[in-house]
C-alpha cells in the first residue's frame, strides 16, 4: 500500500498525475503549511523561457530565493508609489482612455471591444517595468503595426491551443522523457516567438540605460539583474545576458495576461442590470473624492477608497486571474500536513479558486457581492477571509507584482467610472419564449473567457454628466 493512500483525495490520483486535466477547479487540497516546498519539475518546465530556469520555473527554493531578491526592490510598495512608475501609469493609462473614447464614439449602440485594449495597455506598462523605454512597445498605439505581432500571446485563441498541445503536455507529465526529447528534437521543443525575439533584442539596448537617471528609484527588471551581476559575477542566480532576456520576458508575459482579465471581468460584473447601484455606488465614492475625468486620480488617494477595494477585491475572489493548481514538491524527508505523513517527492497543490469558493468562509461564494468586504478590517470575519484571499498566492513564490496590479487595477477602474457609465451589450442577452429579455448565463466550462461572442466583449460606455 502506497504511504499516500491515507491522503484525502480523487482515487485517480492514486494511478496517475492525469486527474489534474479533468479536476483542475474542483478539487480542494492542501495549503498554507510552513515548510518551503520545491516546485516540481513538469510544471517549471512549461514556464521556461529559451530552455533554461527563470524565477518562476526555479524548483530549488533556496535558488529561487536569491533569484527573487535580486528583482524584488523594483516592486516593493515604495518604487511602485513613486515618481517614475506613477507618472508611467498615467501616462498609459491616460492613452488607454482616449482610445477608448475614440472606439466608444466610432461604435456607438454596438459596445466597444474593450479586452484587447485592456491588454495593449498592460502590455505597454510591462515593457516599461521589464526592459524600460529599450522596450519599445507601443501597443496602445499600434506602432508599425506590433499588435500583429504581438496578438498571439496577448488576445489570440492560438495561446490557449498551444497550452493544450502534445508538446506542452508531454513537458509536464513526462518531464525526465521530454528533457531527453529535447535533446534529441531541439526544435520542437524549444521554439522562438516573435515575443522572444523581441525580449533578446530589447535586452542588450536595456543594458546600456544610465542606471542613475531612473527617476523615482524605478529600474527595469532587465537593468536590475545586469546590476546585480556586475555587483556579484556571473552566478547560478544571474548566469547569463540570455538569463537577463528570459527572466525580464517572463515578468512581462505575466503582467500582460493576469491584469487585464481581473479587469475585463471588473467592467463586466459592473455593467450587469443587477448590479447598477453598485456602480453608482463607486461612481458616488469617486466623486466624492474629487476624481473627475478633468481631475486624474492620484494612486495614492486610490488607496483610501473603501468600496473601490471591496469592488476589486470581491472580482479577484469570484475571478482570480490564475485559478489552476500551483503545486509544489515535498522535501526529501518527507512533511507531516493536517495529521498526514506526505512522502518527499510528493506533489502537493492548491488552486485560488478552491479557497475562494469555499462556502464555510465566503457566504454563498457563487455570487459576486463587495459587500462582503466592506465590514470592519479588524474583525473575526475579514480576517477569515483575507486568509482565504489568494489571487497572488502567499509565502516566498507570491507574485512579486502585486503591489503593481493593485495601482494598475485602481487607476484603470476609477479612470473609467469616473469617466463613464457602462453597462453590457446585447450580445449578452437572450430573448426568453414569453418574448422577454434575459441575460445569457455564462458556461462555467469557459475557462474564464467571458466572451459570449469571440473575440467580441460589448460594453457600452456613457459619458457621466457633469454635476
Amino acid at each position: 500500500m502506497s504511504s499516500r493512500s491515507n491522503v484525502p483525495g480523487p482515487f485517480w490520483a492514486k494511478m496517475t498525475d492525469l486527474w489534474m486535466a479533468r479536476f483542475d477547479l474542483k478539487v480542494r487540497d492542501i495549503y498554507n503549511h510552513k515548510p518551503r516546498l520545491d516546485r516540481p519539475r513538469g510544471d517549471a518546465m512549461l514556464l521556461e523561457q529559451f530552455g533554461q530556469q527563470n524565477l518562476v520555473s526555479t524548483r530549488c527554493g533556496d535558488l529561487h530565493f536569491l533569484r527573487r531578491k535580486a528583482v524584488a526592490a523594483g516592486y516593493s510598495v515604495p518604487v511602485v508609489g513613486g515618481t517614475a512608475v506613477q507618472e508611467m501609469l498615467r501616462e498609459l493609462v491616460a492613452r488607454f482612455m482616449s482610445n477608448l473614447e475614440t472606439e466608444r464614439t466610432a461604435a456607438g449602440s454596438r459596445g466597444v471591444d474593450v479586452w484587447p485594449q485592456l491588454r495593449w495597455l498592460a502590455a505597454d506598462i510591462m515593457s516599461r517595468i521589464s526592459f524600460g523605454d529599450a522596450g519599445g512597445l507601443d501597443l496602445l498605439g499600434n506602432k508599425e503595426g506590433q499588435r500583429e505581432s504581438m496578438s498571439y500571446y496577448l488576445i489570440s485563441s492560438q495561446m490557449e491551443e498551444e497550452v493544450a498541445s502534445l508538446r506542452v503536455l508531454m513537458m509536464a507529465w513526462f518531464p525526465r522523457m521530454s528533457k531527453v526529447l529535447e535533446g534529441i528534437f531541439p526544435s520542437w521543443f524549444i521554439t522562438m516567438t516573435d515575443t522572444q525575439r523581441w525580449a533578446l533584442e530589447a535586452t542588450p539596448q536595456a543594458l546600456k540605460l544610465d542606471v542613475e537617471s531612473s527617476d523615482g528609484g524605478h529600474i527595469p527588471v532587465a537593468l536590475q539583474l545586469a546590476k546585480h551581476q556586475k555587483a556579484n559575477g556571473s552566478s547560478e542566480a544571474v548566469p547569463d545576458e540570455k538569463y537577463i532576456a528570459g527572466e525580464a520576458l517572463d515578468h512581462w508575459l505575466a503582467g500582460s495576461s493576469t491584469t487585464p482579465n481581473a479587469l475585463s471581468w471588473l467592467l463586466y460584473e459592473l455593467s450587469r442590470p443587477e448590479n447598477a447601484l453598485r456602480q453608482q455606488r463607486l461612481q458616488q465614492e469617486l466623486r466624492a473624492a474629487s476624481i473627475t475625468p478633468e481631475s486624474p486620480p492620484n494612486v495614492h488617494d486610490l488607496n483610501k477608497l473603501t468600496y473601490l477595494d471591496c469592488v476589486l477585491r470581491e472580482t479577484l475572489r469570484r475571478h482570480p486571474p490564475a485559478p489552476v493548481s500551483l503545486t509544489r514538491e515535498a522535501p526529501s524527508g518527507g512533511m507531516t500536513i493536517d495529521g498526514h505523513f506526505v512522502p518527499g517527492g510528493a506533489q502537493v497543490s492548491v488552486q485560488s479558486i478552491s479557497l475562494h469558493m469555499d462556502p464555510d468562509v465566503f457566504h454563498e461564494p457563487n455570487d459576486w457581492n463587495p459587500e462582503r468586504w466592506d465590514i470592519p478590517r479588524a474583525s473575526p470575519q475579514f480576517k477569515e477571509m483575507q486568509t482565504s484571499f489568494w489571487p497572488f498566492g502567499s509565502g516566498p513564490r507570491m507574485c512579486i507584482g502585486m503591489h503593481l496590479a493593485w495601482a494598475e487595477m485602481r487607476l484603470v477602474a476609477a479612470n473609467v467610472f469616473s469617466t463613464y457609465k457602462t453597462r453590457l451589450g446585447e450580445q449578452y442577452f437572450t430573448e426568453k419564449a414569453d418574448g422577454t429579455r434575459a441575460l445569457r448565463e455564462l458556461d462555467g466550462n469557459t475557462n474564464g473567457d467571458l466572451l459570449p461572442e469571440a473575440p467580441f466583449d460589448p460594453i457600452i460606455f456613457e459619458r457621466v454628466a457633469n454635476e
